[in-house]
């Protein structure tokens, strides 16, 4: 079942005044007939397709060149709403859409097939922006009429929750297929980059081969120079020897920090055996992280290279917006950097760390750290080195916090739509009694007047 048609079923359960009020939010006109609304309503999720797919494209600006070319035009996205996007696709050359194809991650096969899922593609991609353009109260009624049970409070959760029902999406898969994707671009970019090292190497192995040759040659001007030259080459021991004494130098510094680590004195406090089989379990974790790696690396004979994340500038509106590209694309110590910087607290596990960064981008609101209050006067105690379970307590302690925020802040939500609607209501109620009274003193007057249009009549005739 195509995109559409999902969309076109999804849309013959929602009413009409839904479907003007989507319009009205993203300050579309209003369709007094329910099937022009429907089809205004599907434009503009195609509108917001094509403007997803061109930008997608403007990265490779190749293909974007390639493309416009082709099509003869060099606004792009103007002239696919305008011709429609099916049609102008169907004009291009095979080779254009296999490119399409590897950009949107779809697998080629026929022409036709690869025609239908681009535009699929494109339909769904649109259907997640028109989506998250729409308000909360849109998207409120939307999740209501199409009966979603615990469809969330946040823009982000109610338009996945319409995304999965519409489209029938499993969330594993969808993280799975955004994972795999991600992992061909890093492949992608990694063989750019040492194809273009292998090149600027050979350019520089052409480059001395030249001057070797240039200095073997009979000149009579250079003669005097060649001896110099010859003698001042020999400077690979000396590299080999200051790398050798580096390597010396890390080692040492490496040595000592592996044994600094017992800290088990620390640990001889009461505990239950609970809470000391989840200790040893972490430690043991650790040490597998540190030494395990090695290892099984040495056995296998391959070393496993670190995973890089990219800056943190990248995280920004446009690039790395949302939770699961923050999630997959970068570690706990990049986003403690990140809160950092940012002068936002940076107590709690990573998922949040990640809604405080993401609720940072939609709103530009910087958390600040809460600050108790301390005594004038008071003696300053030198801090004691906390341990692992120390550390983990005061997360949990902070996730507490959090979440009752988050429960105040919700109920908080709640009571002010609450008043919304009382106040609307009541607006309602006072406008049909002023509709009422109009509409009584109207029949009043046409009554007076007929009474005496009746006497002028009796008169004329007497």
């Amino acid at each position: 079942m195509s995109s559409t048609k999902e969309i076109d079923s999804a849309l013959a359960k929602l009413s009409h005044d839904t479907i003007n009020k989507a319009l009205k939010s993203l300050k579309l006109e209003e369709k007094e007939n329910m099937e022009e609304a429907t089809k205004a309503y599907i434009d503009a999720v195609l509108a917001s397709g094509v403007d997803n797919f061109v930008t997608r494209l403007q990265k490779h600006k190749e293909i974007y060149e390639t493309a416009s070319s082709a099509l003869k035009t060099k606004e792009l996205g103007a002239l696919l709403k305008k011709n429609g996007f099916k049609k102008s696709i169907e004009t291009l050359d095979e080779n254009l859409l296999k490119d399409f194809s590897t950009i949107l991650n779809l697998t080629t096969a026929t022409r036709q097939n690869t025609l239908y899922q681009i535009e699929d593609e494109v339909m769904l991609a649109g259907m997640e922006e028109f989506l998250k353009r729409l308000s909360v109260e849109v998207l409120k009624l939307h999740c209501s009429e199409l009966s979603i049970s615990k469809p969330g409070v946040t823009k982000d959760d109610l338009a996945e929750k319409l995304m999965q029902s519409i489209f029938d999406l499993d969330p594993e898969e969808e993280v799975a297929e955004e994972k795999e994707t991600k992992e061909k671009e890093i492949k992608e970019k990694e063989t750019k980059e040492t194809k273009e090292k292998a090149k600027k190497g050979g350019k520089a192995k052409k480059r001395k081969n030249d001057e070797d040759s240039d200095e073997d040659k009979p000149s009579k001007k250079k003669k005097t120079e060649a001896k110099p030259k010859k003698e001042e080459k020999p400077k690979t021991p000396k590299k080999k020897e200051e790398k050798e004494e580096k390597k010396g130098k890390e080692e040492k510094n490496k040595t000592p920090k592996k044994e600094e680590k017992p800290k088990t004195p620390k640990k001889e406090k009461s505990k239950t055996p609970k809470k000391e089989e989840k200790e040893e379990k972490e430690e043991e974790e650790e040490e597998e992280s540190e030494g395990g790696e090695g290892e099984e690396d040495k056995k296998k004979g391959k070393g496993r290279e670190k995973y890089v994340a990219p800056p943190l500038e990248r995280i920004q509106k446009g690039d790395f917006d949302t939770y699961q590209a923050i999630y997959d694309h970068y570690n706990i110590p990049d986003l403690l950097n990140y809160l950092k910087e940012k002068g936002m607290p940076t107590s709690g596990k990573k998922p949040i760390l990640i809604k405080r960064i993401v609720h940072y981008l939609q709103t530009g609101v910087v958390e600040t750290p809460k600050k108790g209050s301390k005594k004038k006067g008071a003696k300053k105690t030198p801090k004691k080195a906390k341990t692992a379970k120390e550390d983990k307590e005061e997360e949990e302690e902070g996730e507490d916090k959090e979440e009752k925020e988050e429960k105040e802040e919700k109920e908080e939500e709640d009571v002010k739509e609450e008043k919304e609607e009382k106040d609307v209501k009541e607006e309602k109620d006072v406008k049909e009694e002023k509709e009422e009274k109009v509409e009584v003193k109207e029949e009043k007057g046409v009554k007076e007047e007929g009474v005496a249009m009746d006497v002028e009549k009796k008169e004329t005739t007497a």
